[in-house]
């Protein structure tokens, strides 16, 4: 599903719209390539929530941009995210978790930004400067995206979770299985141990 930025520029409504349909028919193109994906390891594509209704993919724009010069990046930043949110699924197989709370990608192109990618309360912000956009054709290409999220970029600095980020995201998720089992396992054992103390 897509989530269209509403601006108050009159001119860039029917690029939004553009976008917005764009963005629906790319999601859903990929859908075939995570159900193959992920019937390869003998999970049912009923299983599998399709990328249009597991993620938001939204786009804001500045006020007072001239918008014909950065129309080609913009689209080519979509195609990135569409391809990061494939992998991202597949990764994950197709379900949320309690780990990765990942469900809206913002594009943010404004004159006062930093180029950024940053991570928060389940929403992916990638911030591109509206002159380097114009100027210099700059946006995220999906190969630096990937690597960026892999190297755990998004999250702040200090982050607990950045340090083991390397794990990547099936690492971090079989990571997180083992350590419940991990608790599950000493709490039952404590618990075996209590009683026998008590009897």
């Amino acid at each position: 599903m897509t989530k269209p930025f509403s601006p108050n520029n009159p001119a860039h409504t029917t690029f939004l719209d553009e976008f917005t349909r764009h963005t629906a028919d790319a999601l859903h193109h990929q859908n075939q390539a995570v159900s193959e994906s992920l019937n390869r390891r003998q999970i049912p594509s009923s299983q599998v929530r399709p990328l249009e209704e597991a993620y938001h993919v939204s786009l804001k724009l500045g006020d007072n941009l001239s918008l014909n010069p950065i129309k080609k990046q913009i689209l080519q930043q979509l195609d990135a995210v569409v391809y990061f949110l494939r992998d991202f699924h597949i990764g994950i197989l197709g379900q949320r978790t309690s780990l990765f709370h990942l469900y809206e990608v913002e594009i943010q192109v404004e004159s006062n930004l930093r180029y950024q990618l940053t991570f928060e309360s389940g929403k992916l912000l990638i911030q591109i400067p509206y002159w380097q956009m114009a100027v210099l054709d700059r946006y995220l290409p999906y190969q630096k995206l990937k690597y960026r999220w892999h190297r755990g970029n998004h999250l702040p600095r200090f982050s607990p979770i950045r340090k083991i980020w390397w794990l990547g995201t099936c690492g971090l998720i079989i990571y997180q299985s083992s350590l419940t089992k991990l608790i599950n396992t000493a709490f039952l054992t404590g618990t075996l141990f209590l009683r026998n103390s008590l009897s």
